[in-house]
């Protein structure tokens, strides 16, 4: 009777062993080539919608400073010129934001054939610029120094941005600033230093922080 006993036990455990070794391991299916294009796809999408809102952030960062132009050309009241500086700063931090959550950006804007609009807005940009600081400084004297010189210091990497940009465009800014006859100190007054793209004061300084290629190291302090 123990005999049989032991045969059944014996038996069972047998059977269990096989079945459980008969079932395979459950396996991760392979992407088919239709969902690995289906990847390949949205990813592209994606780039392409960052490179198009950098582009309409770059283009109203450049609308930006027209308007401000405009602001100071009318000899605008203080507070009205003062809430243009305002809205040109938070325009110039919603660009850098674009650039810095754009991964793509430089393959993606040069196929785009941003360049041409590069060109062409950093011209209008920095004319403005200048433009704002000396009329600001004739206008609103002691406010000038007081309250709006404090606002462009919040964009001193402005030089820097726009080099990192033209870097991965392979753009020579220097060549393009250089036509426009800017007066660097007037910008490094206000704590904007041209130095490194144009020569003169702090002509070191985008060797500094440039390095590691474009969108590494400087975009992420901009801010």
């Amino acid at each position: 009777m123990f005999s049989k006993a032991s045969s059944f036990v014996l038996l069972l455990v047998a059977s269990f062993s096989f079945d459980a070794h008969a079932v395979p391991a459950t396996a991760k299916p392979a992407l088919l080539p239709r969902q690995a294009s289906s990847f390949a796809t949205s990813a592209s999408a994606s780039s392409s919608v960052q490179v198009q809102s950098f582009q309409a952030s770059w283009q109203s960062l450049s609308q930006s400073f027209v308007q401000t132009q405009s602001v100071f050309e009318q000899r605008a009241d203080v507070s009205v010129a003062y809430r243009s500086v305002q809205t040109l700063y938070q325009s110039y931090q919603s660009t850098v934001s674009q650039y810095q959550s754009c991964n793509l950006c430089n393959p993606g804007l040069s196929q785009s054939g941003f360049q041409a609009q590069f060109q062409q807005s950093i011209t209008t940009m920095y004319r403005s610029f200048q433009s704002i600081i000396i009329i600001g400084k004739q206008t609103y004297g002691y406010r000038w120094e007081t309250q709006f010189t404090q606002v462009f210091r919040k964009m001193t990497s402005f030089g820097s941005f726009c080099q990192t940009v033209a870097s991965g465009l392979q753009i020579d800014l220097s060549g393009i600033l250089g036509g426009l006859g800017l007066n660097i100190n007037l910008f490094v007054n206000i704590g904007i230093n041209l130095g490194g793209i144009l020569g003169g004061p702090g002509g070191g300084l985008l060797g500094s922080v440039l390095g590691g290629g474009p969108n590494s190291g400087l975009v992420g302090g901009l801010l």
